[in-house]
């Protein structure tokens, strides 16, 4: 997505090309569903200000929910006793993200005046919209807060919001205001989690030297939380934290990047911490990793040799800003896959696959000979999430070519995509095994040598990594299927033996 001038346009992932667009008078911050549903503030700083929803497809809006109180004035007083009466100010929106809920949740505030000619009333109601990709929304009340001074008209208020999901129930929010003008007042500042359409205020955390609110970064894997802090050093410190506020253990200039599958977290130094704040190892030269696992060197750009970290699952907050696209959008389907995206850190498979990485059983005929009946028949067999597999586009491409080159004959397949749980079933010393991944197949040979040596050609024609043939003189055989995979499309490599 690209917020332009005036307009939100969606490119194509694969050319790059503009692929939908909208136009209207649009500003960030802006978020996108796991659905597709993009979000975005519409007429922001005027009476008519709203969160807009839309459809990636088209462009077209598909709703609109005010933000603005009515009767609107900017500022919301005069310096006169006339007009009197009430008036809603100027609307501050300070941050938006997609949780774990499904929900987007936007943070905004609103200052409220109430001016006669022998009083003034001065008030900022901080609220909380959750709005779904339907546009259904509730208003949530964070709360309302007065200027410490009696009597005082700001120039300006000061909004600073640090929000990421509390698993699938909500949010964590803290939020601190400043009042600003010929005498500066503030800040007053809070912390609360929501739960469905209930808010509750906790006691944030207080530490020596804090300058400025805790902002939370990630959600750890037992639901506490590891943030940030400004001290008075003006360096940025890291802060764990349970969801009642108690701080567990803190750490100096440095800053949490991944909460990690064994309750621990990697920083920005490349540091890792186990669950009680000790350091545990160091990765030389952090780099910056992909959605599939890689890791990359920046300047200049390349791929480099690197482990990729298990991260915290599900992972409804796992890493800062939410997810490696670092969108502020919880990257939990909802679904079965949720619990088969945590068997990738159960089984220790090396990388976490996303929502978007998994085809559903509704799309039966995900290619034009290979169904997903078929692709996915090590688990229906096991009753193992029959209804999502990962489907390579590579897998399917490869296939299919395969086919051709084997004139066009049928394949049957004795293995596709396998579920961590089915792969430790099959193979439980190999964990990390391309099924796994979604871009590997068996094809059935029937235990004939002729069919073994044709497929085994006509899959490496392909470009894919091909097993070659055990014997039963080498402690097997595998005369039975051939394997083949496309993993070098994902930068990986295989054997020299597995490409003759």
């Amino acid at each position: 997505m690209v917020l332009g001038n005036n307009s939100i346009t969606k490119l194509d992932g694969i050319t790059g090309q503009p692929d939908s667009v909208y136009t209207g008078n649009v500003s960030g911050p802006l978020v996108v569903h796991t659905d597709g549903t993009i979000f975005a503030v519409q007429n922001l700083y005027t009476s008519s200000v709203a969160v807009i929803g839309i459809d990636p497809t088209t462009g077209a809006q598909k709703f609109s929910v005010p933000l603005a109180v009515q009767p609107y004035q900017d500022p919301p007083y005069s310096f006169t006793c006339s007009p009197g009466g009430t008036h809603f100010g100027r609307v501050n929106v300070s941050g938006m993200i997609v949780a774990g809920d499904g929900y987007a949740y936007v943070a905004y505030e609103y200052p409220e005046a109430s001016i006669s000619c022998s009083a003034v009333g001065y008030v900022s109601h901080l609220r909380l919209l959750q709005v779904s990709s339907s546009g259904a929304y509730n208003v949530l009340n964070i709360g309302d807060v007065q200027p410490p001074n009696p009597g005082y008209l700001p120039g300006a208020d000061v909004l600073n919001i640090g929000m990421i999901t509390n698993a699938d129930i909500g949010v964590l929010l803290s939020w601190s205001i400043n009042w600003i003008g010929d005498v500066d007042q503030g800040p007053v500042a809070g912390m609360m989690m929501t739960n469905g359409t209930s808010v509750t205020a906790i006691n944030p955390p207080s530490l020596p030297g804090q300058n400025g609110i805790i902002v939370p970064v990630l959600q750890a894997q037992d639901g506490s939380f590891v943030g940030t802090y400004r001290d008075s050093s003006g360096q940025t410190d890291m802060v764990a934290f349970d969801q009642t506020g108690n701080v567990r253990w803190t750490v100096p200039n440095d800053q949490p990047q991944i909460a990690t599958d064994d309750g621990g977290v990697l920083t920005r130094l490349g540091v890792t911490y186990d669950q009680n704040g000790n350091a545990t190892g160091q990765i030389a030269n952090m780099p910056a990793q992909s959605w599939i696992g890689r890791g990359y060197e920046i300047s200049p750009l390349m791929q480099i040799a690197f482990q990729a970290t298990p991260q915290a699952t599900p992972p409804y907050w796992s890493v800062a800003q939410a997810n490696l696209s670092v969108n502020s959008t919880s990257p939990i389907c909802r679904d079965d896959r949720d619990p088969l995206i945590k068997e990738y850190s159960t089984f220790k498979s090396g990388f976490t696959p996303v929502c978007s990485d998994f085809t559903g059983s509704n799309n039966a005929q995900p290619s034009p000979h290979f169904s997903f009946a078929q692709l996915d028949i090590s688990d229906i067999t096991r009753s193992e999430y029959v209804d999502w597999a990962i489907l390579r586009s590579t897998l399917l491409n490869g296939l299919e070519t395969t086919r051709g080159n084997y004139n066009n004959q049928s394949i049957t397949i004795g293995s596709g995509y396998r579920s961590p749980k089915v792969q430790n079933i099959i193979n439980p010393n190999a964990p990390r095994d391309r099924h796994i991944h979604g871009d590997a197949a068996d094809m059935s040979t029937g235990n004939s040598q002729t069919t073994w040596n044709a497929l085994h050609n006509a899959a490496l024609a392909t470009g894919a990594c091909v097993e070659p043939e055990l014997t039963p003189s080498g402690g097997g055989s595998t005369v039975n299927h051939v394997h083949a995979d496309w993993r070098r499309a994902d930068g990986a490599a295989c054997a020299a033996t597995w490409l003759q």
